[in-house]
């Protein structure tokens, strides 16, 4: 997708690996959470079910443990 710079945002997680971030890295289109616009170079606390929207493509945020529980909602009737 056009709305998308080659190098657009950034993830990164914490040592632990139980915190991760999303930077804008300088994208023309930006970068949201939620909705709402991330300012250039700021790294913003990521959390399971967010949504996330690089310039015009969106997709959502879930880490391991947080999918899997997405995924079991479907099985068990609680589909969201």
């Amino acid at each position: 997708d056009r709305s998308v710079s080659k190098l657009h945002a950034h993830f990164t997680v914490s040592e632990d690996e139980s915190v991760y971030y999303l930077r804008d890295v300088g994208s023309i289109n930006g970068t949201r959470i939620n909705g709402r616009r991330l300012p250039i170079g700021d790294a913003q606390r990521l959390s399971n079910g967010d949504y996330l929207s690089f310039g015009q493509v969106e997709t959502q945020f879930f880490e391991v443990r947080g999918l899997y529980r997405f995924l079991r909602s479907f099985s068990s009737g609680n589909a969201v």
